[in-house]
């Protein structure tokens, strides 16, 4: 079993958002490994996260991607913090998908059991409680063996806008922690 860590960081109140991820045993299915994954909400505000949905699939698949639009079920995840139906989405393409029902508070963690097939990748998200559709995540990291930290910003899926302007972005710049709150 080797370990994955990986850091989402969000902007707004969201300062750190800790993933360690580990293969833990060889599962019994030829090139299929299980990742122990352990997602710390380590914000140093009150911005709390909601239940997670997180995925392995093939590079290919996507749960979510920068600028193009939301699915509706990112958009009940961004705007409600309700992880079902973006699972429910991406599940058709997935090797494997858990959704978390809990929420994360600053300090909390919460750790699942996830598989991926070699050549798989890792994607999650979750709501940035304190938004009205902001949300952070991952999407299509690379797993490895051993421990890595990734890290990624704040994101917004509108749906109140017109629909050219409904596309998932970035409010700020990946890595940019100036002005957070």
């Amino acid at each position: 079993m080797s370990k994955l860590k990986l850091t989402l960081i969000g902007l707004l109140a969201l300062a750190l958002l800790g993933l360690p991820v580990a293969p833990q045993r060889a599962a019994a299915q030829a090139g299929t490994k299980t990742y122990q994954v352990t997602v710390t909400n380590i914000t140093t505000s009150m911005q709390g996260l909601s239940p997670l949905v997180i995925a392995t699939h093939p590079a290919s698949a996507h749960a979510w991607q920068m600028g193009q639009p939301a699915s509706p079920g990112l958009e009940l995840l961004a705007e409600e913090g309700m992880p079902g139906a973006l699972a429910g989405e991406v599940r058709g393409a997935a090797t494997d998908v858990v959704t978390t029902g809990t929420h994360l508070l600053p300090g909390d963690s919460i750790t699942v059991t996830i598989t991926a097939h070699d050549g798989d990748v890792l994607s999650a998200a979750s709501m940035l409680i304190q938004t009205n559709d902001g949300f952070t995540g991952l999407d299509s990291a690379p797993l490895a063996d051993g421990s890595t930290y990734l890290r990624t910003t704040k994101y917004v899926a509108p749906s109140v806008r017109p629909p050219m302007a409904r596309r998932v972005r970035a409010t700020r710049a990946s890595g940019d922690t100036s002005g957070w709150h």
